[in-house]
């Protein structure tokens, strides 16, 4: 490729509709326009993954004022692509056909993983060059579709309880009460029990407890038992345990030297003292 070839991409999102053109210069491409425009076509996207006619009249719209742009383009310089919401839609064959007519340029259906390859390189390329793995994570496709939890393959969950005790308190009879208290309770599903020290202060540590459950409600139970029945437990066998604050008084044999006395008031002086004579009036 030479140096001074122009090139175009154009980008059908699920929100908005955009068009990037750049100049090749010593193995780079330097942006030199960039168009945005909001079609929102995901919004026209109903629960039988038909996109409405408005939608795809929006997104025609747009890709018209697209052309007009990429007029004198070859077709080996410019590469449209379309991406989550019309690998939804149904009827996206009708969106696509037509919607390549107007702008003059094929516009390519790419996956999932051949998206999340491009959003990569997009951003790679702006990055410092590193032998460090990095996570690049795609916000748009979390803003689009809801989550829960973050495991895969069911609903189960692992949860947390936090407790702030002194550091005087024995760690071993806790650990065999918290044992003993998630496996008396119906809401754990015998995968994960863990009690470990996770941070100390000048004043307390802080342990940590990690208990899993098959589902969101009974975690949350769980934790409740778990974090209630630990607070009874060192209020009955370890109350010197709870957190408190410590400080030390210095009692010397010295007092506080005494505050200085109050200076006398001064009147003012009088004609005996050699002052001025008063007179009534």
């Amino acid at each position: 490729m030479h140096n001074g070839t122009l090139l175009a991409a154009v980008d059908l999102g699920s929100n908005s509709f955009r068009l990037e053109i750049g100049r090749f210069d010593q193995g780079h491409i330097q942006r030199t326009e960039y168009l945005k425009e909001t079609v929102r076509l995901g919004g026209g996207l109903d629960e039988d993954h038909q996109l409405s006619l408005e939608a795809m009249q929006r997104g025609w719209a747009c890709l018209a004022r697209f052309a007009e742009r990429l007029g004198s383009f070859p077709p080996a310089q410019v590469r449209a692509v379309a991406t989550q919401t019309l690998r939804e839609a149904r009827n996206r064959d009708e969106f696509l056909r037509r919607g390549s007519e107007i702008l003059g340029y094929t516009i390519d259906l790419v996956s999932g993983p051949e998206e999340a390859r491009l959003i990569y390189q997009g951003v790679a390329r702006l990055l410092p060059q590193s032998d460090e793995r990095r996570l690049v994570v795609p916000l748009n496709w979390f803003i689009e579709h809801p989550f829960q939890n973050w495991t895969r393959r069911s609903s189960q969950l692992i949860g947390t309880v936090f407790l702030m005790l002194d550091f005087r308190t024995p760690l071993a009879p806790l650990r065999e009460e918290f044992k003993r208290l998630c496996e008396a309770s119906e809401q754990w599903d015998r995968r994960v029990c863990v009690l470990q020290v996770t941070d100390a202060t000048e004043q307390t540590m802080q342990l940590r407890m990690l208990v899993s459950s098959t589902d969101s409600g009974r975690n949350f139970d769980l934790r409740c038992q778990v974090r209630e029945g630990l607070i009874a437990f060192v209020q009955a066998h370890y109350p010197h345990a709870l957190p408190r604050w410590r400080c030390e008084l210095d009692r010397g044999q010295e007092s506080a030297a005494p505050m200085p006395p109050a200076p006398a008031p001064q009147r003012a002086p009088s004609a005996e003292d050699g002052g001025p004579e008063r007179r009534a009036s």
